[in-house]
């Protein structure tokens, strides 16, 4: 049996009614890949409705890395990473970067 690859999100598959903003979806989904394999997760994991801590601190380092490294707004990455609300992704966000801080310290 082969393994299931991944649903790669293309211009086509996004809703209609986003303002697309001038960022490459590769680039999105290059982010999303090296956040997934770095955490050993699947794209779809980070997307996905689980709220387990091994999935949601990985979830949240995509949201630092798609805010640090595209000109994405809040609610356009909350569409990308499975319609959540844009407060979601600035709580989740801020909680990521608390972490890192305190890595760091």
């Amino acid at each position: 049996m082969k393994p299931q690859r991944e649903k790669i999100m293309t211009v086509h598959d996004m809703p209609t009614r986003i303002h697309f903003q001038p960022v490459a979806v590769d680039r999105v989904t290059i982010i999303l890949r090296e956040v997934a394999r770095k955490y050993g997760l699947t794209i779809n994991d980070l997307r996905g409705d689980n709220k387990c801590r091994h999935v949601a601190h990985p979830r949240q380092m995509a949201y630092v890395r798609l805010r640090d490294e595209t000109n994405l707004s809040y609610p356009a990455i909350g569409r990308i990473l499975g319609n959540r609300d844009h407060s979601t992704i600035v709580k989740g966000e801020q909680a990521a970067r608390a972490r890192i801080k305190a890595e760091r310290e």
